[in-house]
């Protein structure tokens, strides 16, 4: 029960699609509204084979701030044995797996529960942006992105401690996000008014292991993509092996630690799984947990 704490660090981009081929709407006011649609519908698809759909989002109101909560889902299922009089029969049923959702329109952060019962971060993302995009490009004609934040000073820290480094690849997603780098985003947006691109991707590589990473400029474009506009991937040499290794920002996502101690020293009781599971949607949902969130936000904003 004690994971209900820790939540992986999100954030969403709203990129327009082009060209435009039908008529759409207009973006809501605040444009990070715009994903609001699909989470308070319970919108439900199937990628791959796999069902999944946002599930309870409901809305919640602390002080001046205001937050959705509610879970991604998806099927999977379960090979269950039956007794019969004469034997035990498999009997395959249905077994959700939920991930709580915590999102915050104003600032485009979502805080996703830490659950290997899901996935890694990478397909917790992924799924949240396959299936807000089925209901946001046909709506809006404008694309979602979903990335990690990664956790800050990761990237110098395996440069700096790298005898030799082949590649390195920075994907930034166009500027969207108004409070992250104003460096990277004043030279992104002149590249978004030349060629129109959702994405920029700067790769560099030296087969010898002896590319150099200069601190101007990359720092700036560190520091969009560590805001939750992208993501960065080096390949370096292993200490123990001296072989290739490669490591990327997905690998290091930031986890937000929420203190859980108050909330939970009543409710020590065991607990069936569902049971368990609705009583770790009720605690994200109260004053004292989202306070937790709000004052990472806070901090989080003031420092970009």
């Amino acid at each position: 029960m004690n994971n209900i704490k820790d939540f992986y660090v999100l954030r969403y981009s709203i990129v327009k699609e082009e060209p435009t081929l039908i008529e759409t709407k207009n973006l809501p006011e605040l444009k990070g509204d715009t994903i609001l649609s699909t989470l308070l519908s319970g919108y439900s698809w199937e990628t791959r084979g796999v069902s999944y759909a946002f599930i309870g989002f409901s809305k919640e109101v602390i002080d001046d701030s205001i937050f959705y909560v509610g879970k991604i889902a998806k099927l999977k299922k379960a090979q269950l044995g039956v007794k019969t009089s004469e034997d035990i029969v498999e009997q395959e049923i249905d077994d959700w797996k939920a991930v709580i959702l915590i999102v915050d329109t104003k600032n485009q952060f979502i805080f996703a529960r830490k659950t290997s019962l899901f996935g890694d971060v990478s397909q917790i993302c992924n799924s949240i942006q396959i299936g807000i995009n089925k209901v946001v490009i046909p709506e809006y004609n404008y694309k979602v992105f979903v990335e990690p934040v990664p956790s800050k000073g990761k990237f110098w820290e395996i440069v700096d401690n790298s005898a030799k480094i082949y590649r390195l690849e920075l994907m930034m997603i166009s500027p969207n996000i108004m409070e992250t780098d104003k460096t990277a985003r004043a030279a992104l947006e002149n590249m978004k008014n030349l060629f129109n691109q959702e994405k920029t991707i700067i790769k560099m590589e030296n087969s010898a292991g002896e590319l150099i990473i200069p601190y101007e400029p990359i720092d700036g474009y560190v520091n969009y993509i560590e805001e939750g506009e992208g993501k960065w991937e080096l390949v370096t040499d292993d200490h123990k092996t001296k072989k290739k290794k490669k490591y990327n920002s997905d690998g290091t996502p930031e986890i937000l630690e929420v203190d859980t101690e108050e909330l939970e020293k009543n409710n020590l009781e065991i607990m069936d799984t569902k049971q368990l599971e609705l009583y770790e949607l009720s605690i994200s949902r109260t004053n004292k947990f989202l306070l937790n969130i709000k004052d990472y936000i806070k901090g989080k904003v003031r420092t970009l």
